[in-house]
């Protein structure tokens, strides 16, 4: 980190000598476990259990300047994606609140993970194209910070409704730290790549379009990566006062060290206002990647000449949405719940200008 921010500066203090500078800071994260809370999804499953076969957290951190048409700054990048079967989820809620398995019946295992943290150098150019219409293209020089990507699969068959065994489970993941089996490795060396593009056509302040796509093309390289291909055994076995089965998974298999191509999957974002109103515009809104999708409906109230506050529903998640914008930069919240720990869909946008 400490190079990046060296070369932030160093781009940053001459810079501050011009007039038309501007720095900026741009936060903004996003999470998604509808099957938990967020706060019971990394750990215990207690809440009532919600079908559902996925879960994603995106954080896009950046500080940086810009003068006339070009701009610099410094990334931070975290994206986890889960996605698993509907047996898999359903199966780990009974088990962690012992609850009865259900017998002659084979649990579908199928669980796949793609995770990255990653930081580095961002460089864009803005300009526009026509009167109306701006484009922005960036390209982010990059250092991983994290890594891991696999898929676990087989099956769980139940011996009673206390106890189960593994049939066949297999699993195959790259990693920079073993989160399954806890073990000490040597962290792999990452660099890469990704560009990002927006285009906004404006009529005017209360009518315009908006898409935006990041990770458009984006991978880091991995170099001396470990990865594990094996079958999960359940023979090591203990019971608990109630007599339910606590299973210490171990593995019989093998384990490398590789290099690791890395594909960053892209975001994309889609906004438009349309004024129906003197003061007022209807808003749509979509957030999409290749495994979820967020519309969201709404509108958008305009005061004095660079104040507005929104307002919008996120359909797929329920969740509620307040957005305040002015002309030093804006803050959005949006949740499905009223105390933020309890949300399964939390999401917060913060931007200022200096």
């Amino acid at each position: 980190m400490k190079i990046w921010l060296t070369i932030l500066v160093t781009f940053l203090l001459p810079a501050l000598a011009f007039a038309k500078i501007q720095v900026y800071t741009k936060f903004d994260s996003l999470i998604y476990t509808p099957s938990q809370p967020y706060q019971n999804f990394e750990s215990n499953w207690t809440s009532p259990y919600q079908k559902a076969s996925h879960a994603l957290q995106h954080n896009w951190m950046e500080i940086g300047v810009k003068y006339n048409h070009w701009g610099i700054s410094f990334l931070r990048q975290d994206f986890a994606e889960m996605r698993f079967s509907p047996d898999s989820g359903r199966f780990y809620w009974l088990t962690d609140n012992r609850q009865s398995l259900e017998m002659n019946y084979s649990y579908e295992i199928d669980i796949e993970v793609h995770h990255a943290s990653m930081q580095g150098l961002r460089i864009f150019y803005e300009n526009h194209l026509f009167t109306n219409l701006k484009m922005q293209f960036g390209i982010s020089l990059l250092q991983g910070k994290r890594l891991f990507v696999g898929r676990l699969q087989g099956r769980i068959s139940p011996l009673a409704s206390n106890d189960y065994e593994y049939d066949n489970i297999q699993v195959d993941y790259f990693y920079s730290k073993d989160i399954l089996f806890d073990r000490e490795i040597d962290a792999p060396k990452g660099n890469g790549a990704s560009l990002d593009w927006q285009l906004l056509w404006q009529r005017n302040r209360k009518t315009h379009l908006l898409l935006e796509v990041r990770n458009l093309y984006g991978f880091i390289d991995w170099k001396q990566t470990p990865h594990t291909v094996a079958k999960v055994t359940s023979d090591n076995k203990e019971y608990d006062e109630n007599g339910y089965v606590i299973v210490h998974a171990m593995l019989e298999g093998q384990h490398y060290i590789r290099d690791y191509h890395q594909k960053l999957l892209p975001m994309v974002k889609f906004r438009s206002l349309y004024q129906f109103a003197d003061q007022y515009s209807l808003l749509f809104e979509l957030l999409y990647n290749k495994y979820n999708n967020f519309p969201a409906l709404g509108f958008t109230r305009f005061s004095g000449s660079s104040s507005q506050v929104e307002i919008f529903y996120i359909l797929n998640a329920e969740a509620l949405g307040l957005r305040y914008e002015n002309k030093w930069g804006h803050l959005g919240i949006s949740s499905d719940n009223v105390i933020p720990e309890k949300s399964r869909y939390f999401s917060i946008n913060l931007q200022l200008k200096i």
